[in-house]
């Protein structure tokens, strides 16, 4: 070991999305600002441990082979045979990746050899902690999956009576494990599903692009839905608002509700008539988003961030503030009782084991899966291209606080109705129960009004 004062150096990898179409804006550069605070947070732990840990970071470029790629390099798995090899010193784990469909390729490359500890700030997909990597556990996160954020949705659909609604969802392993769950938990609610569509994740050229999204805004359209769940990253969402197709979906009695990209800035563009658009048509829309709760943990994490930077932090940042943490207070703890932090058995007992009240996003504590004991995601409304905080839904007891009303389309705070307006051909009905146009019973006959 190269022993500096007294103090053992180690590694620890970050895997961030720089670039890439899917990341959020400056996401990727604030997380490692984030990680580094984190670790100067904890430097008088570490220090009293006898360790000091350096914070190495990578590109993912939000691509799978990428992200892969840099793990291997971390690992010193990558172009060994050339003597190539990059990997740093004593490396103890991973926070990373952001996308779950980057996670999956990254967590099995962690495998490789010697095993690493990967603790994920934004990766969401339920199975990267049910099934993915099988019964050993040694992948973790700062973020509650999709299984446990789906019920914020239904509890949010009660809240309004809304008793129908439509999915769409962005094509990758985050979308379509999502709106799977959603699917099956929106059934045992009794909550209709109207339609169901998807979107690619990364789309092809503008034609192209538009003939996808006017396919799925006519899927959309003959539904007759008024509540629609859109599970999406920013840029596919701005450029579904900005459609001329999504004009009949926007408006009086129309509620979109968001996942994936609710983020500060989503209605924003550099073209002044799109901006128009956007703010127009995305006004009223309620998203659940991973936002940070007001706690001390948060404040002092506010307190550090605004010392390294005059920007607000980005979603996620405070869940990779949170990754860094959990590594660098069970090192410590590992090297506190005499034992090697690279022991990655040791390493994960310590993880496991870890219970810090004062997290960015709240308690730093991780059940038997890797998942958070306990996570708050919040509620928001879209007002005036601004999002403002609507409430809370607690994953551990499935229970949503809301502490504001909502405003809804043009500024208006008249819940709609949510009853979708099924066009049914004569001798049919719309059914109260299914909001399926279902034949007239023998012996009746349509009227110029809906039986509901």
């Amino acid at each position: 070991f190269t022993v500096v004062d007294c103090v053992t150096q180690y590694s620890l990898g970050a895997l961030v999305p720089i670039t890439g179409g899917a990341a959020f804006g400056n996401m990727g550069q604030e997380c490692v600002v984030s990680m580094q605070l984190a670790l100067n947070a904890y430097s008088q732990v570490m220090n009293d441990a006898g360790i000091n840990i350096t914070l190495v970071s990578k590109d993912t470029a939000t691509d799978p082979i990428v992200g892969l790629r840099a793990t291997l390099e971390f690992t010193g798995n990558y172009d060994c045979a050339n003597g190539n090899c990059t990997a740093p010193t004593r490396l103890l784990g991973i926070v990373g990746a952001w996308a779950s469909g980057v996670t999956l390729p990254v967590g099995y490359g962690t495998r490789v050899g010697h095993i690493y500890p990967l603790i994920s700030y934004g990766s969401t997909a339920t199975s990267l902690t049910t099934s993915d990597f099988g019964d050993q556990k040694t992948f973790l996160r700062t973020i509650a999956n999709d299984a446990e954020q789906n019920p914020g949705i239904v509890a949010l659909l009660k809240e309004h009576n809304w008793k129908a609604v439509t999915i769409t969802f962005i094509q990758n392993k985050y979308g379509a494990e999502l709106a799977n769950n959603l699917n099956d938990i929106l059934r045992e609610a009794n909550i209709v599903v109207l339609a169901t569509a998807s979107i690619d994740e990364v789309c092809c050229d503008e034609a192209a692009q538009k003939a996808e999204q006017d396919a799925v805004l006519d899927t959309l359209k003959k539904s007759g839905s008024k509540i629609n769940i859109f599970v999406a990253y920013p840029e596919r969402a701005r450029a579904f608002f900005a459609s001329d197709n999504m004009a009949p979906l926007v408006g009086e009695g129309f509620v979109w509700l968001g996942i994936g990209w609710v983020e500060t800035g989503v209605a924003n563009s550099t073209d002044s008539a799109i901006q128009a658009k956007l703010y127009e048509r995305m006004e009223g829309t309620i998203g659940m988003w991973p936002k940070a709760q007001n706690s001390t943990g948060y404040q002092n994490f506010l307190n550090r961030w605004y010392g390294a930077s005059n920007d607000d932090p980005v979603l996620y940042v405070p869940n990779a503030y949170d990754a860094a943490s959990a590594f660098a207070i069970a090192a410590s703890a590992v090297a506190s009782k005499g034992g090697d932090p690279t022991n990655s058995t040791a390493l994960l007992g310590e993880l496991f084991a870890l219970d810090e009240p004062n997290g960015a996003v709240g308690r730093i504590h991780f059940d038997t899966n890797g998942d958070p004991a306990d996570y708050r995601f919040g509620y928001a409304n879209l007002r005036n291209g601004g999002w403002s905080n609507l409430g809370s839904f607690s994953t551990s007891t499935e229970a949503a606080a809301f502490d504001a009303a909502p405003t809804f389309y043009g500024g208006s705070a008249i819940v709609p109705d949510g009853i979708p307006a099924v066009p049914c051909e004569v001798g049919h009905y719309e059914s109260p129960l299914t909001f399926k146009c279902v034949l007239c019973p023998a012996g009746t006959y349509a009227n110029t009004s809906k039986v509901r």
